[in-house]
């Protein structure tokens, strides 16, 4: 699901991790989210742009909610970068998701705009 190598940026700055340091964040950053009060995330819309033959961008767009804000999302915006891997099976490189006749995708690296809660 994940390349080798994976690239965060945001507001803040960029990082380059390994995947397995990426993971590990990735755990750490869904436990933080659960002890903090977030009761769902749910993707709201998404649209894939080819870059080239090998590589897409997925702009996703995010409401998450928290018990402070009851049924009110807190949207936020998160685009994606994704190679294809020229293996078939796969959707985003999981196995489990077969999809005949389309080649596996894997997650380079995100790019997160600033959170921001309805007005």
């Amino acid at each position: 699901m994940f390349a080798e190598h994976f690239i965060s940026a945001g507001p803040k700055g960029s990082i380059a991790n390994s995947r397995e340091e990426f993971m590990k964040k990735a755990y750490q950053a869904a436990d933080f989210y659960r002890k903090v009060g977030q009761t769902s995330a749910k993707i709201l819309s998404m649209k894939e742009v080819p870059i080239s033959k090998e590589y897409s961008m997925v702009h996703v767009h995010w409401g998450v909610t928290f018990k402070k804000t009851g049924n009110k999302p807190i949207e936020f915006d998160v685009t994606y970068f994704l190679q294809e891997t020229g293996e078939e099976g796969g959707y985003l490189g999981n196995p489990h998701k077969k999809c005949p006749g389309h080649a596996s995708k894997v997650l380079l690296g995100c790019c997160q705009a600033k959170m921001e809660s309805n007005p």
